[in-house]
């Protein structure tokens, strides 16, 4: 396991995507984003796969209590990797336009953006309509 010291710096800026045993996809800007959001107890539990926008699969590991650290592993798997987010994004009803990996992600963290946005306008109009 490489830990946040040794692993390069441009690869911990590279984008990834994270699937949990459920289902669901998350994609960030970059490995530390994504450690930052997932939690260490799901980690052991094994909650999590994913892979980096250059195709690499991830590897979860929990350093400290509740410190994550994600790496990159020497096994690319970048066909499998567009094949889990199409099929992902296919069953939840929002199938994704772009073909490449990087795209792709690049693509899911539009539609997270855009969701958010939209997530703060429905929260203000409700307080709005309770006050």
């Amino acid at each position: 396991m490489i830990s946040k010291d040794e692993e390069s710096l441009p690869a911990r800026r590279t984008s990834c995507v994270i699937f949990d045993r459920n289902g669901g996809v998350w994609a960030f800007r970059s490995y530390d984003d994504a450690e930052g959001w997932i939690e260490a107890i799901d980690v052991v539990d094994g909650e999590y796969f994913g892979f980096d926008s250059e195709g690499y699969v991830l590897a979860f590991d929990v350093i400290q209590p509740d410190v994550v650290v994600i790496s990159r592993t020497d096994d690319r798997a970048e066909e499998r990797a567009a094949d889990k987010i199409q099929s992902a994004m296919s069953l939840s009803g929002a199938p994704l336009r772009s073909r490449s990996l990087p795209e792709m992600i690049d693509e899911l963290l539009l539609m997270e953006a855009r969701k958010g946005f939209f997530d703060r306008i429905i929260q203000k109009l409700r307080n709005r309509r309770a006050n």
